[in-house]
């Protein structure tokens, strides 16, 4: 007993060093555990954004789709000659182009564009058409809105078989 004792301290400070060896590998053991929870988080994440993304582009074709369903509802009546019933259809129809223009970033600016210009062209089949039943012309004007609703349809195929969207899917 005398021997520890007289050196006791060097007692205490060979615990310290294990204490302390000890405890930095514990530390080092939790910096790698928390490397290792940062890139699962990360690829949590990382698969997160996919699935949202895949998701977005599946609803994005989806609402292209029924824009183009009634596009074709809308050329039918045309080709019937039932003017007013067609007529009902238009403001549907702008409204699901604004929708789709307003709720989903394409990576290709154009596509906007093209939206905003379609919901014109709408609009404007839209006024003749009215304006051809009121005067009670000639058929003409059926024939000029079918032209549109055409261009207007082809585009919207493209843009379903095609959905790039950028990283921001979702727009304001």
């Amino acid at each position: 007993m005398g021997y520890f004792l007289e050196n006791w301290g060097s007692f205490v400070g060979l615990v310290g060093i294990i204490i302390s060896t000890a405890g930095l590998l514990a530390a080092l053991v939790a910096m790698r555990r928390a490397g290792k929870a940062r890139d699962a988080a990360e690829a949590s994440e990382t698969a997160s954004r996919e699935t949202r993304d895949a998701i977005t582009g599946a609803l994005v074709v989806v609402e292209l789709q029924r824009a183009i369903a009634l596009i074709q509802r809308i050329k039918v009546l045309l080709r019937e000659e039932r003017w007013g019933v067609s007529l009902e259809h238009y403001q549907p129809l702008r409204a699901m182009l604004a929708d789709i223009n307003g709720r989903y970033s394409f990576s290709n600016p154009e596509h906007h564009q093209f939206l905003n210009d379609a919901m014109t062209q709408v609009t404007k089949s839209e006024e003749a058409i009215s304006e051809w039943i009121r005067r009670g012309s000639e058929h003409s004007t059926g024939l000029d809105a079918q032209n549109v609703l055409n261009a207007i349809q082809s585009r919207l195929e493209q843009m379903a078989g095609s959905t790039g969207f950028s990283d921001d899917q979702q727009g304001g």
